[in-house]
């Protein structure tokens, strides 16, 4: 067997690969990101009921008990009632940003979340990395939405 004819399905192989769009994208070093913050195992904003932030407070654990799917991230939830209210209108509760870090996606990053770190302004809920970006964002709040809405859309492919 000659050194072509072994070298042919694995020249296919990565022919196949690259064509795939994800593939390119991952060869490029751009592999698309989910558009919602998730973990390893797909859980959302690493699992807190996303209803719970505005109901008080604090944000409360959500459990495996109750959970529901919505673009490919699967949210869990303190209550059914909870639950319940996500199901009817989740686009409602799903936080700005896919769940990812606010002010970084002003900076046109996507970084992970620290979800006690978070802002309720006009019925949205943005969530930070940490204490120091929620509270630069504050300063400023009109500013860096307008630039993390940019960056959002330009990541998402809606320019």
């Amino acid at each position: 067997m000659t050194i072509r004819m072994r070298l042919f399905p694995a020249l296919c192989f990565s022919m196949l690969f690259l064509l795939s769009l994800d593939g390119f994208a991952a060869w490029q070093g751009k592999a698309k990101a989910p558009a919602i913050f998730v973990d390893s195992e797909g859980v959302a904003i690493a699992g807190y009921d996303v209803v719970s932030y505005f109901e008080g407070s604090v944000p409360r654990k959500g459990t495996t008990m109750w959970q529901a799917d919505h673009k490919g991230a699967r949210f869990l939830f303190a209550s059914d009632a909870n639950r319940q209210r996500f199901v009817k209108d989740p686009d409602r509760f799903v936080p700005q940003f896919g769940g990812y870090c606010a002010f970084a996606m002003a900076a046109g990053k996507r970084k992970s979340c620290d979800p006690r770190r978070f802002s309720l302004r006009d019925g949205k809920l943005f969530l930070f990395s940490g204490a120091t970006p929620r509270d630069r964002w504050l300063q400023d709040e009109a500013s860096w939405l307008a630039k993390a809405v940019a960056a959002w859309r330009s990541l998402m492919g809606q320019e």
